[in-house]
């Protein structure tokens, strides 16, 4: 074999490893996420959803949530200053299910308090206010939905774990082309550097919670300052989650894809600002830079194919073609463990160009202290 066409087996080698060792990876965070099975709720909860212009979400995912049959669950919706039907959605809900209550935010955040915190905050304040606050607090998004069970599942997982904060990793749905070709790519890169097993290591100071949905004791809440002290960040859920494990107290991360999914985002735009404001808080400065490592990581194999394809030795061809089809059965496989459509691994370099562009925008941003903005408002970095 001619060193030319060595070097691009090697190539295809390499890139075969290094792409089935971040599927090991993996699939080894999957393995380390507690089970949350369905259950009963058999103990008081509130439930608080946070909800700037969430009309849509909320018409079509409160019904299910609200038929959870338990007597003592409490659900607060809070309106933060929403510009469409939001209110009107949960005041009509209200009216023909008394556990249900709408709180209406009528100011501004003040500078540098993020919205969502604040929210959240208001929700807990207001009801310990009421006398009305349980042990546990359910914080959940209004774009989750929820299914049969869930409620309780998440009580008993997180006393069975003996955790004072218990969130997960809901199913991600995918609706578009455009969603199955950048969002599973998205979630990857920018949360597939948690690493679970530590996050539930009371000796490891790695600390995770996902603001999607957390289930939390609302004493240990208190004791760490609650959502007030972290609502200067736009990356909430895990600074909560570091006051939480730096104090001592436990956290665990579930699978909820059966009973939980999630829409986060419909557009390639939505997806841009959504992870853009949060990629350099979780990754760093240097998310620019772990965006095109991993653009030139799914470019490899491809490349490798190439070169095959125009060297003129034949054993070196069908070595590449052979360990490129095993490259793209991995990823394939990869994404059919997370429940995401599959046909994208034939355009996978597509993929990753995107999610490099997000990260590299987002990296520029950060380095030019331009402020963030979101659902309307613009925060300071």
């Amino acid at each position: 074999m001619e060193p030319f066409a060595l070097a691009d087996v090697v190539l295809a080698a390499l890139s075969l490893a290094a792409i089935g060792a971040a599927a090991v990876a993996g699939r080894r965070r999957l393995a380390a996420l507690a089970p949350v099975q369905p259950a009963a709720l058999v103990e008081p909860l509130l439930v608080v959803i946070p909800a700037r212009d969430e009309s849509a979400n909320l018409t079509a995912h409160l019904p299910a949530l609200l038929a959870e049959p338990a007597a003592e669950l409490r659900v607060v919706v809070v309106d933060d200053r929403s510009s469409d039907e939001t209110a009107a959605v949960v005041e009509e809900a209200a009216r023909h299910d008394a556990r249900l209550r709408l709180l209406r935010l009528t100011d501004e955040p003040a500078p540098g308090v993020f919205g969502k915190p604040r929210a959240l905050a208001a929700a807990v304040d207001d009801a310990a206010a009421r006398g009305e606050l349980p042990a546990l607090a359910l914080f959940l998004d209004a774009d989750v939905a929820v299914q049969p069970g869930l409620l309780g599942g998440l009580v008993a997982t997180l006393r069975r774990q003996r955790a004072h904060a218990l969130s997960g990793v809901p199913q991600l749905e995918v609706r578009s082309a455009v969603e199955a070709l950048f969002l599973p790519t998205l979630v990857a890169l920018v949360t597939g550097h948690v690493r679970i097993a530590r996050v539930h290591d009371a000796r490891a100071p790695d600390a995770f919670l996902n603001g999607q949905v957390v289930l939390c004791d609302t004493a240990a809440l208190a004791q760490v300052g609650g959502w007030r002290a972290v609502d200067d960040t736009v990356l909430e859920d895990v600074a909560l989650a570091r006051r939480l494990k730096g104090a001592g107290l436990t956290l665990r991360l579930g699978d909820l894809r059966a009973l939980a999914a999630t829409r986060m985002y419909a557009t390639f735009d939505q997806m841009a600002r959504g992870f853009g404001k949060n990629a350099v808080a979780l990754l760093g400065p240097g998310a620019g830079r772990r965006g095109l490592v991993a653009l030139a990581l799914s470019l490899a194999p491809w490349a490798a194919l190439v070169l095959a394809l125009l060297a003129g030795d034949d054993a070196a061809r069908a070595t590449v073609a052979a360990l490129f089809a095993l490259t793209l059965a991995v990823q394939a496989s990869t994404r059919a463990a997370a429940r995401v459509p599959i046909w994208p691994v034939l355009v996978l370099p597509v993929s990753y160009l995107g999610a490099a562009l997000v990260l590299w925008r987002a990296a520029r941003a950060h380095a030019q202290r331009a402020p963030i903005e979101w659902r309307g408002r613009r925060y300071p970095r």
